[in-house]
């Protein structure tokens, strides 16, 4: 287990902005892991992560498609929302892909910070991971801890059986079942269509910049899963929830078409039931209202 470090990209764009940090409003509440937060004008996503290791800039995580460079994240607190930080989304993402859907909050001076309950305040690496693993996500929507199998990972992305999310979950917290450490921030899912078959896994981003991934990168690694685990087809599936109205600045879900580039990648995929692979689905799991308290509303309800 490792403590976080931040990338000297974004290190350099939080020290350059953090010049002037406005104070938070008097009788905000304590942010902590796992909180619903409010990123721009419109994005509602969760907190992955909060990292005080490094007193002069505290920081937090969640998704880089919560919203865009220098957008102000808010909580809520005494029926007011209130500004907390400001959000940097990791420099090698990009819209439309899902490699390194991570990014920084930079905590203004003054706001009051909690812990990290359902990881601790380390991180566990993609090497820790192993086959027959459980990974668990929990959202400020869901707000329940769901596990599903392992399924495996590529570049700096973690995949795993699906297990439902909702709006707002974006930037869930993951980690692997009975171990402590944050493993990554809840990205959205993918889903692989077939000739005959289609699977939606969940997908997460460890907060580290990686190289670019293709979607044949996840076709392949999906499509070879279920080939060895679901050889009928028959999966177990939970409905995954999207926005039907996204407004604002939040994304939907894509679809990239994709093809086996040459004869190497093609060939474990031929000879089997599976047919031929038509295309990924690139899902985020974000809800977008003008603010914060409907989110909350949504949570009680939920829980009542």
């Amino acid at each position: 287990m490792r403590k976080f470090g931040v990338s000297a990209a974004l290190a350099a764009a939080v020290t350059a902005a953090a010049i002037q940090v406005p104070a938070p409003a008097a009788g905000a509440a304590t942010l902590s892991q796992g909180d619903v937060i409010k990123v721009g004008s419109s994005s509602l996503c969760t907190l992955t992560f909060v990292d005080t290791s490094r007193s002069r800039t505290p920081a937090g995580y969640t998704s880089a498609h919560c919203g865009k460079t220098g957008d102000t994240v808010y909580t809520r607190a005494n029926g007011a929302t209130i500004p907390v930080g400001t959000f940097y989304p990791s420099g090698k993402y990009k819209d439309g892909a899902t490699a390194n859907d991570w990014g920084l909050i930079r905590f203004y001076s003054g706001v009051a910070l909690g812990g990290n309950p359902y990881t601790g305040d380390t991180e566990v690496a993609a090497s820790e991971l192993r086959e027959g693993d459980r990974i668990c996500l929990a959202g400020a929507a869901t707000q329940e801890r769901r596990c599903g199998r392992y399924i495996g990972t590529v570049g700096g992305n973690v995949y795993w059986e699906n297990t439902g999310a909702q709006p707002g979950d974006s930037g869930g917290v993951v980690w692997i079942d009975g171990r402590p450490g944050l493993l990554g921030v809840f990205s959205g899912y993918s889903t692989v269509t077939t000739r005959t078959s289609e699977w939606t896994v969940m997908r997460a981003a460890m907060p580290v910049d990686s190289a670019p991934l293709t979607a044949n990168d996840e076709i392949q690694l999906i499509t070879r899963y279920y080939q060895e685990h679901h050889p009928t087809g028959h999966v177990a599936t939970v409905p995954v929830v999207v926005p039907r109205d996204g407004g604002g600045d939040a994304p939907q879900a894509r679809v990239v078409t994709a093809t086996p580039a040459d004869e190497t990648s093609r060939k474990p995929l031929e000879g089997t039931t599976l047919g031929v692979i038509l295309a990924i689905v690139l899902g985020v799991i974000v809800a977008a209202a003008p603010a914060l308290a409907q989110i909350v509303e949504t949570v009680r309800a939920i829980n009542g």
